[in-house]
């Protein structure tokens, strides 16, 4: 019976890392791990841009009072430490633990937020833009702006493509790629939808016991 039970709560684990809770989770680590890894290389050549807003510490003389409607107080910050001379850096040994987004939507949520952040950051602190004022402009450029040019980049890469691809092999290639890319993409948002759907429609029936579900393992 423990057995059975054990595994039981084997296969019961390996339908959790089935849903779209953990396929979200998977990509949110990705992106967390590509960008931990960018942070650590400008903190080694300069200063970090930005903090992770669970666990940052700084000079209690540097910080400057936030405004009220501050969106990305955790690039705000640092930013200014920086403008005022100071570097900002990366420590790999510090940790801190957050919930993941739920759901596709949620993530989504939080990158509006985060990319209005960066254009509020504009406006609070031109400074940023000037590269006789921001030490480390090269960074903040590639960064941080670049970030709020891929749309428009993406855009024209695929108007670009679809003008030239009658002019070159290469420019269809690359047409063909960008269509293949979003068709992917439009996959994807069906099959996380119909997942979604199909974890609603588990969770809105009664639960099972557990005795119940170990007697259907030994049958």
């Amino acid at each position: 019976r423990a057995g059975v039970r054990a595994h039981a709560s084997d296969r019961r684990g390996d339908d959790r890392r089935r849903t779209v809770r953990s396929t979200i989770a998977d990509g949110i680590g990705l992106y967390w791990k590509y960008e931990k890894d960018l942070r650590r290389l400008e903190s080694a050549i300069g200063s970090t841009l930005g903090a992770t807003g669970a666990i940052y510490a700084m000079r209690r003389a540097l910080f400057r009072p936030l405004p009220a409607d501050t969106i990305l107080d955790d690039v705000l910050t640092p930013m200014r430490v920086v403008l005022a001379g100071y570097r900002v850096v990366f420590n790999e040994r510090a940790r801190a633990f957050d919930r993941a987004a739920v759901d596709a939507d949620a993530e989504a949520r939080r990158k509006v937020r985060t990319l209005a952040g960066n254009y509020q950051i504009l406006a609070l602190e031109p400074a940023l833009v000037a590269p006789w004022r921001n030490p480390v402009w090269l960074q903040y450029v590639s960064h941080k702006l670049g970030r709020l040019a891929v749309p428009y980049a993406l855009l024209a890469a695929f108007a670009t493509s679809l003008v030239l691809a009658a002019s070159h092999p290469f420019y269809a290639l690359a047409l063909a790629a960008q269509v293949l890319f979003y068709l992917l993409a439009g996959v994807g948002a069906v099959l996380e939808f119909a997942a979604r759907r199909r974890e609603d429609a588990r969770a809105a029936q009664p639960a099972i016991g557990a005795d119940a579900q170990i007697a259907r393992e030994v049958a």
